[in-house]
């Protein structure tokens, strides 16, 4: 460079060759060995549809990754859509993925989460016949294992292949130079068919750390098999339902909604989603619940005599999932504390009408609130049975 000559931009000396999809694709339809970044490792990857593929990937795994499982390997997918078609397969008809799976998927992906799907055999083999899926390829003990990575070149380079590939860390394979990686390739008859997808810019190398693995289990559950770049904490957490009802002094109210609400939950029976439910005031702080509330709670088979109303805070909807207003002001001033919360802030009605506030009213006023609290609830949880018998 001249002397004269301005520096380069600092970000200049961080970009690296465009990423060449096109011969990613050429050598992936040939059978070989795309080496590609993905947010947590690099993969070393197959077309998960070429079977001699698939066996040249076994042979070149470390005795140590091949004891862990069949490949130890992972089907990598484009996107979220890719993933569905996997849960309709299973099903035959329709989402096969059940309201604790979907609520993982939805949170937590794309991103750094390794799923081990269980299924049956007969799921396992219409999976296999809607992607052309080597048997055993990414399966492990009944489970396929599969990704949907969150970075941008990954994905990018998927959606041009077009298929999915199955894929392994490329640490698996041991400490081998590109060079030595296509000489390893060439005598188990794959030619030199190896390209490696560059990242782009330094900023998008993997971080190093590997993906969580999380089961996904046939009766609906969860658990954390091995913790990684997502914590078991945020995986805990993806699976919480954190609801807040919100009125003005957190005395009646609101503490009636989550005092129904909570009984709702543990009447409905176990579930993989933990429904989490509070209240609070935008006004509240320190006092119990009116005497009426409790009475008209007691009338219920609930006891409020434990609440202590506590003020709305920005951490409390910040932490919430969803937020249930008794009125429309009180959802504007939910959104006043915190503006960008405006997707999670409803009126519990869900046709929309205010709930209006019992304070000096009689018990029978108070219970005909608690009543109406209740429908409305129910409809938010999804729950149509109007009956509470047990409570007689």
């Amino acid at each position: 460079m001249s002397p004269n000559a301005p520096p380069r931009p600092e970000h200049s000396r961080r970009i690296a060759p465009a990423p060449d999809f096109a011969r990613a694709q050429q050598v992936a339809d040939a059978g070989g060995l795309v080496i590609f970044p993905t947010e947590t490792l690099f993969g070393a990857g197959v077309r998960a549809d070429r079977a001699e593929a698939v066996a040249r990937l076994r042979s070149l795994l470390t005795a140590s990754e091949a004891s862990s499982g069949p490949l130890g390997a992972t089907l990598h997918l484009r996107d979220i859509d890719a993933l569905n078609r996997i849960g309709e397969a299973m099903n035959g008809d329709g989402d096969g993925f059940l309201p604790g799976h979907r609520r993982l998927i939805d949170r937590l992906l794309p991103g750094p989460l390794r799923l081990l799907v269980q299924m049956d055999d007969a799921q396992m083999e219409r999976v296999r016949a809607t992607l052309g899926l080597v048997a055993g390829a990414a399966e492990v003990d009944g489970a396929l294992a599969l990704r949907v990575p969150s970075h941008p070149v990954c994905a990018a380079m998927l959606a041009a292949l077009g298929t999915p590939l199955v894929a392994v860390s490329a640490d698996a394979l041991g400490e081998r130079t590109d060079a030595e990686l296509t000489s390893a390739w060439r005598s188990l008859g794959g030619g030199d068919q190896v390209v490696r997808v560059q990242s782009g810019r330094e900023d998008r190398e993997p971080r190093g750390q590997r993906s969580t693995t999380v089961a996904l289990t046939r009766a609906g559950g969860i658990r954390v098999t091995d913790e990684g770049a997502i914590p078991e904490h945020d995986v805990i957490r993806a699976m919480e339902r954190r609801i807040l009802f919100v009125c003005t002094g957190n005395t009646c109210r609101s503490p009636m909604a989550e005092a129904i609400a909570r009984d709702l939950v543990e009447r409905a029976g176990p579930s993989p989603i933990q429904v989490l439910v509070a209240s609070a005031g935008t006004s509240g702080g320190g006092g119990g619940a009116t005497p009426e509330a409790v009475a008209a709670m007691r009338h219920m088979g609930l006891d409020l005599t434990r609440h202590r109303s506590r003020a709305l805070t920005r951490q409390m909807i910040d932490d919430a999932d969803e937020i249930y207003a008794m009125t429309a002001s009180h959802a504007r001033s939910i959104l006043s504390l915190a503006p960008g919360a405006s997707a999670k802030v409803r009126v519990l009605d869900p046709d929309g009408t205010d709930i209006a506030d019992p304070i000096g009213s009689s018990e029978h006023e108070y219970e005909s609130v608690a009543a109406q609290i209740e429908r409305m609830i129910r409809r938010r949880l999804g729950q149509t049975d109007p009956s509470r018998s047990d409570h007689a």
